[in-house]
């Protein structure tokens, strides 16, 4: 499984999570890696985020859901 689908398949279990825990989750990865693979994420509109509280939390779209 690639990073992009842990990362997704994880989202999409909580549907809302901070980007704290994922990188808690997946500690094996350096975490200007996962930050990478989520704004590819973002980009094809698996994801969308938000700052407007902290922490950044990370939200699983339907596009997103429908995907896995």
């Amino acid at each position: 499984m690639s990073i992009e689908e842990k990362i997704l398949n994880f989202i999409a279990e909580k549907q809302v999570i901070s980007t704290e825990e994922l990188v808690n989750e997946l500690k094996g990865t350096e975490k200007h890696t996962l930050m990478a693979m989520v704004g590819v994420l973002k980009e094809k509109g698996l994801i969308c985020s938000s700052n407007l509280l902290s922490p950044t939390t990370l939200v699983i779209t339907s596009k997103g859901k429908n995907s896995i």
